[in-house]
């Protein structure tokens, strides 16, 4: 079965899941979108662009557990 993806305005959207409400179950089946997927998409894309901008530093695990224990220990004493 193909999944597809419309838009649909609000003014219309209740007729247009009766119309597809009509159809044979094993036909059509309306499955429920996540609601804040462009949101989070949005986000993410920001977020990415944010880390491949010039002035980002990436570390590995074992380099941002080392500069973490630098800085608590200077903190502590």
């Amino acid at each position: 079965m193909a999944t597809i993806k419309i838009k649909v305005s609000d003014k219309v959207v209740e007729k247009v899941l009766w119309l597809l409400s009509q159809f044979n179950p094993n036909d059509v089946e309306i499955v429920e979108s996540d609601l804040g997927f462009e949101e989070n998409k949005t986000y993410l894309q920001l977020q990415l662009d944010r880390l491949n901008s010039p002035g980002s530093t990436r570390y590995t695990l074992e380099e941002a557990e080392e500069k973490l224990e630098r800085i608590i220990k200077k903190h502590e004493g």
